[in-house]
């Protein structure tokens, strides 16, 4: 599926976005599936077409590595992963030059940044209604 992103979006395959595939197959064991990778790609995308960005290997990159959230997704739902791929995309694109412009560090970055900050909001909400019940 990822070797589809960048085929279809024709940008060359270099070393980083060929890695960047390879650690989405290696950690396709761990549960990513596309029922929880295309929420987060279908959020990175929406701020793509939103923020009127250009095509070339860092967004690329960024659409691969955003498949990090995929937990999120699979744990708290669609709109959740959504809302992370969202969150990711706009935190790597105002982020990078604090990366040194690495787009890999970045993405690790603001995936954490962003699994921490969203789950904690959702354990919280999901408490909450629990509690209401």
């Amino acid at each position: 599926m990822m070797t589809c992103v960048a085929v279809i979006t024709r940008v060359p395959l270099n070393g980083a976005t060929f890695g960047a595939i390879l650690s989405v197959i290696g950690f396709s064991a761990f549960g990513k599936h596309p029922k929880n990778i295309v929420p987060v790609i279908l959020g990175a995308s929406i701020m793509l077409v939103i923020g009127q960005m250009t095509l070339g290997p860092s967004t690329v990159l960024t659409l691969i590595f955003v498949t990090g959230l995929a937990p999120i997704a699979g744990e708290f739902g669609v709109i959740a992963g959504i809302i992370a791929g969202i969150l990711h995309f706009s935190l790597v694109s105002y982020t990078a030059e604090w990366q040194g412009g690495a787009n890999l560090y970045n993405n690790g970055f603001a995936g954490g940044f962003v699994a921490g900050i969203m789950s904690s909001i959702m354990d919280s909400l999901r408490k909450r209604e629990i509690e209401n019940d």
